[in-house]
């Protein structure tokens, strides 16, 4: 599952298999996401997904580590 951000704040996970069919399959097509299956093949896409996971992890630490420096008085 991949983190996204919520707009309150929180992260979301996505199932891997629900992100393949947006982006591969075009499932929200109708809602203006383009399918990509002409230009990314599955396995493409699943590296686009472990990507958006690595990178949502980290800005997700470095929130945390902000958040409790801050909370401890020191900036």
């Amino acid at each position: 599952m991949a983190p996204s951000r919520h707009p309150g704040g929180r992260l979301v996970r996505i199932e891997a298999d629900a992100f393949r069919q947006v982006v591969h399959g075009g499932a929200l097509e109708m809602n203006g996401m383009p399918r990509w299956d002409d230009l990314l093949g599955e396995q493409q896409v699943d590296q686009i997904h472990a990507y958006i996971i690595s990178v949502a992890r980290a800005a997700y630490a470095g929130e945390q580590k902000a958040t409790s420096t801050l909370k401890e008085g020191h900036l």
